[in-house]
């Protein structure tokens, strides 16, 4: 049965009769439950309920089912376009191909009544669709728009909030007038919740609640010692279960230096407490996953999902510092909002003790709205500003036009279609718990291959370098079982979380059959002493940056990039291109290093003296400014003269240096002939650059200009990095006016 509905639900419901409406809903306001209400009431109506996201759409479905309201249907974008104008539509760039191409629909379309909800999220993609729906809905129809304007996080991927606000200006269904009307009471936040967001936060009245609760706690401390932090989780567990605990940040990914989310995530594994942390800052929150577990998100992936208890990091400066620098800092950013509109009971946020606080904040207001706590600074932790970024990091956050257009800077072919799917599950049930294992089964097939042919694995050498405790040894008899939790504990020292190791308990979720199919298909092709997780990296900056990566495969002149998973997508083959220009950028490094090398070796080096000479260890001359030979230094002043010192100008050490070099220039015509074949040698590589789905077997292999690439990812960085102009209201208009969205001619579907 659904609660009775609120004066603001009956406004809303007795004005879409006659009327368009848009509606500026609060947090946790009622959205779902406002459109239940609506086809509950008008029953003689037909009602389509747009939806952002899968899980809002589900859910929505079931409790439609529920109640019996056969007059409403529930798709989300991706999922209406299946149905009615492409089964390939789960992807945004077929849906731009139907937008552009005026695809016709599949089957009838015949509403009264077309809700959008999550407007915020919208784009100019779903922006148009809508338009779509609307001229090819056989009969006139109104639309109601729902959403929050403070809510609106997906710049990004160009959401807008303004999909709400100029709703009559650009939504042209019919000529009825529009209502602007509201949802400003949140049925999940508590008041004490509510006065907190508008005294100290919002800094006007915004959100009502109707419930009370416990003050908002505010704690300043020293957030990289997990004692406080950890003492905040007990606090929680004493009356309530693990899944009623978020504990939320700008970022869950592994950075340069440890983060105080890792090291308090890690402390409660050591007492085997159960917590998730996704893969990365853009996994969606699977429901079995997140259950019976503490769960460790973004904001981002937070939104539209709520808990009993929230804890929420970076409520201090360096949340625009670090994560949002482009931010205006004196009014309250949508992400955080977003954050500490999560709980519904208990709220609480951590202030590091060695930031400044929020510049929005009325500070001044704290003690009298929250449960105020400072502690005394007793370390300061210096974070290194990181100027390196992942190649799988550049495609995240950004729109889907940008990342389709992407593909216009090089060409695929097909190698291998897909063949027989090899099953093997994403997640394993361990107790009454789930854990993601897809990155751990990517991870130890190409391992396993690696071993069988070369009696050799790069991770279990890469985690013996690190100084990892491995209680694995290895042989080519040693069960899956075993191979699985080697790669589960490479994917905790590589993430920086130690939780997989702690709640996976049984290694079976792979067979013996399965992972020798997929070796079986390595073996076709891929040589028996190719090379498994090499690292490769753009030495100069772009944006700021250096591109850093890892190289699944090099099979003497073929890169490989091996996924496993069930459908390869566009990001795949654009990480395959960075990674391709990569490579080259680093093959001709190597060509100049050799360049120089030959250079210094054909020119007649003047030493300082020649006096006995003593056995050092063969000194190789290098592309380097500066040699360190213990506590010597060579330092180059010029092609044809080298001079020798140490930080005591030691004379004897000089010349004992300087008779090195006098040793080297006996054997620099075998060793010159040995650079020039080298340099020949790798100049006549040609590389190939393929990709390959090892569960379906389909293969790929890209070819491209080199320049091109480089243009691709500066294209891409541009956009990731650079600080958009907000268009005015009148420009914002005439952009939606524009006809054809710009896609690449050559989209995956």
């Amino acid at each position: 049965m659904l609660q009775n509905a609120s004066n603001e639900q009956i406004n809303i419901i007795n004005s879409i009769k006659n009327n368009n409406v848009k509606v500026n809903s609060v947090a946790g306001s009622g959205k779902t439950t406002t459109v239940l209400h609506m086809a509950q009431n008008l029953e003689n109506e037909s009602i389509l309920l747009l939806t952002y996201n899968t899980r809002l759409k589900l859910e929505t479905r079931n409790k439609r089912n529920q109640l019996g309201l056969n007059n409403l249907n529930v798709d989300s974008y991706h999922s209406f376009c299946v149905g009615h104008y492409n089964n390939k539509c789960y992807k945004d760039s077929v849906i731009i191909k139907v937008l552009n191409e005026n695809t016709k629909p599949l089957k009838k379309i015949n509403y009264s009544i077309i809700v959008i909800d999550e407007a915020q999220d919208m784009n100019k993609i779903y922006y148009k669709l809508v338009n779509k729906i609307i001229n090819d809905n056989l009969i006139d129809c109104r639309i109601c728009i729902i959403g929050d304007k403070f809510q609106s996080i997906y710049a990004f991927n160009n959401a807008d909030y303004r999909f709400i606000t100029l709703a009559d200006k650009i939504f042209k269904p019919n000529d009825l007038n529009w209502n602007d009307l509201k949802l400003s009471t949140s049925f999940r936040i508590t008041n004490q919740m509510a006065d907190f967001i508008n005294n100290c936060v919002m800094g006007f009245n915004y959100i009502n609640a109707n419930k009370n609760g416990n003050k908002v706690r505010y704690i300043m401390t020293d957030t990289f010692n997990f004692e406080r932090p950890l003492m905040e989780i007990m606090y929680y567990l004493e009356d309530c279960h693990f899944d009623d605990i978020f504990v939320l940040a700008p970022s869950v990914k592994k950075g340069k230096n440890d983060s105080p989310v890792r090291i308090l995530a890690n402390a409660l594994t050591k007492l085997n407490i159960p917590i998730h942390v996704p893969t990365d800052d853009d996994e969606k929150l699977d429901d079995d996953l997140i259950k019976n577990k503490i769960v460790f998100s973004t904001f981002h992936q937070s939104k539209g999902l709520e808990r009993k208890n929230v804890i929420v990091y970076s409520f201090d400066e360096s949340y625009f510092q670090i994560f949002n620098k482009n931010a205006d800092p004196n009014v309250c950013p949508n992400e955080l909002y977003v954050a500490i509109t999560r709980a519904k009971e208990n709220l609480t946020l951590f202030h590091s003790v060695q930031k400044n606080y929020l510049p929005f904040l009325n500070e001044d207001l704290l003690e009298k709205y929250t449960h105020y706590e400072r502690e005394h600074l007793r370390t300061i932790y210096e974070n290194g500003k990181t100027i390196t970024i992942d190649v799988s990091e550049i495609t995240k956050h950004l729109p889907s036009e940008i990342i389709n257009k992407a593909l216009d800077f090089f060409d695929r072919i097909e190698i291998n279609k897909k063949d027989k799917f090899i099953n093997i599950p994403i997640k394993t049930k361990q107790g009454n718990l789930y854990e993601y294992v897809a990155d751990i089964n990517g991870v130890i097939i190409p391992a396993y291959f690696e071993y069988v042919n070369n009696n050799k694995m790069s991770i279990y050498d890469i985690l013996q370098n690190k100084n990892q405790i491995i209680n694995i040894k290895l042989n080519i008899n040693m069960p899956t079982s075993d191979l699985l939790k080697l790669a589960t504990q490479y994917i905790s020292f590589s993430s920086g979380y130690n939780f997989k190791m702690n709640q996976i308990k049984e290694y079976n979720w792979m067979d013996d059959e399965k992972l020798d199919d997929a070796v079986d298909r390595l073996e076709l092709v891929i040589n028996k002493n190719a090379k498994f997780e090499v690292d490769v990296f753009n030495p100069e900056l772009k944006f700021g940056k250096v591109i850093v990566g890892r190289i699944d495969c090099l099979d003497r002149d073929t890169i490989w990039e091996f996924k496993c998973t069930g459908e390869l997508d566009t990001e795949h083959f654009i990480q395959l291109a960075i990674y391709a220009l990569l490579n080259e950028n680093m093959k001709e490094i190597k060509i100049n290093e050799i360049d120089k090398k030959i250079k210094i070796m054909e020119n007649n080096y003047r030493v300082e003296s020649k006096i006995e000479m003593i056995p050092f260890k063969k000194l190789e001359i290098g592309n380097i400014l500066f040699i360190n030979n213990q506590k010597y230094i060579v330092c180059e002043l010029d092609l044809n003269f080298f001079k020798v010192i140490d930080s005591n100008n030691n004379r004897k050490i000089i010349k004992s240096i300087n008779l090195l070099f006098a040793r080297i220039k006996k054997d620099d015509k075998s060793e010159l002939q040995k650079l020039k074949d080298n340099r020949k040698e790798l100049e006549e590589i040609n590389y190939k650059y393929k990709l390959m789905n090892i569960l379906s077997n389909e293969t790929y292999e890209i070819k491209f200009i080199k320049e091109k690439l480089d243009e691709m990812v500066n294209y891409l960085l541009y956009h990731k990095y650079k600080i958009n102009k907000k268009l005015t209201d009148d420009e914002f208009i005439t952009d939606l006016f524009n006809n054809n969205i710009e896609l690449s001619d050559d989209i995956i579907v």
